[in-house]
Order: C-alpha cells, then structure tokens, then sequence
C-alpha cells in the first residue's frame, strides 16, 4: 500500500548487519560453469582479482574446467605457472613475524584449487598459521579455539570426542576410559594410502585423530572435465590440472583421480552408516595427508563396549547420532 508517510507505524527497520571484521579470502565455486571467453577472464576476474587486492582480499578458485583454467591464466587473471602460484601460496604461510602479515599485502593473482574443499582447507589453514605465528594481529576470538582443534599433534579419542560432542567436565572425564584402547584401536596412513575401500564388507567405524581423510566420487559428468582437450593458436595445449589432495589417490598414474566429495579433518566420524546398516561400503576413503591416524572401533569393540559400559556406550551413540545429522545437513544432489 502506498502511503504519505516515510516510515508507517507498521514499517519497522531491518537490523543492520554488524560487521566486525572484512573477509580476508573470497572463495569462488566455478564448478557449474562450462565455458568462458576471453572478455570474461580479463574484465570481469582479472579487474575483480585487483579490487580484491586493494581490500586486502585474497581471491581463490575452485573446480575450473582445463579450458577455464588456461582461460584465466593466459589472460593475467591467475599466474601463469603453478610455481608462481605455489610461491605466492607459500608467501601467505610465511614463519617471518618480524616481516608485514602476507595477507594485508595479498596478490593481484586468482588462486587455483581443483576441489572447493582444498580451497577452503587452505584459506584455513592460512588464518590460523598466521595466528600461530603472531596472535596479536588478529582481532577474531574464534582462532584460538580453531588453532588448538587444527593442531598437528597427537589427539587422543577421548578429547576428540568431547570437543565434537561439547561435552561438560564430567562426561569428558567419563570418555577418558576409551583412551585405554580397549575398544578401538589407532592406525597410521600416509598421503594418497587407502582407509576404506568402496563395496567391501563393512568391519569398522572409523574416528579422525590426525591428519584429513577424504572420500571421492568418479561421477563420469566430472570425469569429463578432467578429459578436455585445448587447442590454442600454438597447438595442443597440456593440462595443468592439478590436486595435493588427489594426486595419490589413482590406482595407476593414468586413470583419472576420483573427485573429492567430503573431507574428514580430525574429529570426523566416518563408516558408521554401512557398518549398522550392514551393507557394502557405499565409498572409499584414503588418507589427504602423510600421518593422518584414525581410530577404528570394530564391530566386535562396539558388541564390547555394550555389553561392559552402559554410560560410554551412550555418549559414543551420541556422537554417531550427531554425525549422522551432520551428514544430512551437508549432503547436496551433487553428492549423490
């Protein structure tokens, strides 16, 4: 209804967002885009890449197809090598305290992921190293938590839990008895080495105490991507495609690696489904990193633990319960 007045009685102001801090990277999915031309690499990423720079804000990109990827490098958008880009990548993790944070002088460059999850495990990873090297520059009361759940250290099954779960002071005194390893045990694996293999007998659940485990999906729409072929003005061009998280991951260096469809940092619960279904692994997992170390609760270690502690039984049903929810609340059509 139209109305004299500026603001009717009934009108009532939206809160304004209280912003408290400015974004320091900006993560784009182009895993829907198919094509792009040579005006769109140069006045649409390349000038948004240098706005960003000048709001110190770090621009990354993830899922580009080989022929968008060549696009936004050959055309100043992104570097034009992957050692140029691994420099710069290295820069932003740089342990000099006495030099300026890397990030307020940021890169007029796209950084390239193959997988949105490398995209955000870096941007991660990159906050709070450079917490951990001098935390008087950050104003964000979050990052002291986030860098004491990032840590590389050897966390035990019964603090991960209760950090998953919030547990009060006494229920995390009360898992302080699965650190016996009487109803688990704890496995290493290096970078690219299998956890689960999909389709076989599910024996096993599994907990991430160290390191990232991922699953990965070999959809053929995504497998195609990895199979375009570009054909410039000088010839064929090769593919500069590349993943830290996949490239260990093929059986053989020829096949095309799997796509990453979820990622499990330490606290991760993966395995239960199958396992109480009783059904054939629906996945794979391999290890993303080199010392990533998982605690495994068999079947029998679960029959186990029912039968002698009620209690812990129930705060390990919670955390396969939350889990579970977790996992609903993050599945897309596109994990399918």
């Amino acid at each position: 209804l139209l109305t004299k007045e500026k603001n009717p009685p009934s009108f009532r102001q939206p809160p304004r967002p209280s912003v408290s801090r400015p974004p320091q990277f900006c993560v784009l999915d182009l895993t829907q885009v198919s094509n792009m031309d040579a005006s769109a690499a140069r006045s649409c990423f390349l000038q948004f890449t240098r706005l960003g720079q000048k709001r110190n804000v770090i621009v990354c990109a993830a899922g580009l197809t080989p022929r968008i990827e060549w696009m936004v490098r050959s055309h100043e958008a992104a570097c034009e090598t992957r050692a140029e880009e691994e420099m710069i990548k290295a820069r932003l993790q740089s342990n000099d305290e006495r030099s300026t944070n890397p990030l307020e002088s940021g890169t007029d460059k796209m950084l390239l992921f193959l997988t949105l999850h490398e995209a955000l495990e870096f941007c991660e990873a990159t906050l709070i190293h450079q917490f951990r090297v001098n935390p008087t520059r950050s104003s964000d009361p979050n990052l002291p938590l986030a860098a004491s759940a990032y840590s590389e250290e050897d966390a035990k099954l019964s603090s991960v839990l209760a950090k998953f779960l919030g547990s009060s002071p006494e229920e995390a005194e009360q898992l302080k008895q699965l650190d016996s390893q009487r109803y688990h045990d704890e496995i290493e694996f290096e970078a690219g080495e299998e956890v689960l293999r999909k389709e076989s007998r599910p024996e096993s659940l599994y907990v991430v105490l160290r390191g990232v485990v991922a699953s990965g999906t070999g959809r053929s729409q995504r497998v195609y991507r990895y199979k375009q072929r570009i054909v410039s003005g000088a010839g064929l061009v090769a593919n500069s495609s590349y993943s830290n998280l996949l490239d260990g991951a093929a059986a053989d260096p020829s096949d095309v690696p799997p796509v990453v469809a979820t990622l499990w940092p330490v606290g991760g619960v993966f395995g239960y489904s199958d396992l109480l279904l009783d059904r054939p692994t629906t996945f794979g997992a391999f290890a993303a990193k080199d010392n990533t170390k998982v605690a495994r609760i068999s079947r029998s270690n679960l029959n186990l633990l029912q039968r002698e502690d009620t209690v812990l039984n129930s705060h390990l049903q919670r955390v396969l319960l939350k889990a579970s929810v977790l996992d609903l609340a993050n599945c897309t059509c596109d994990d399918c």
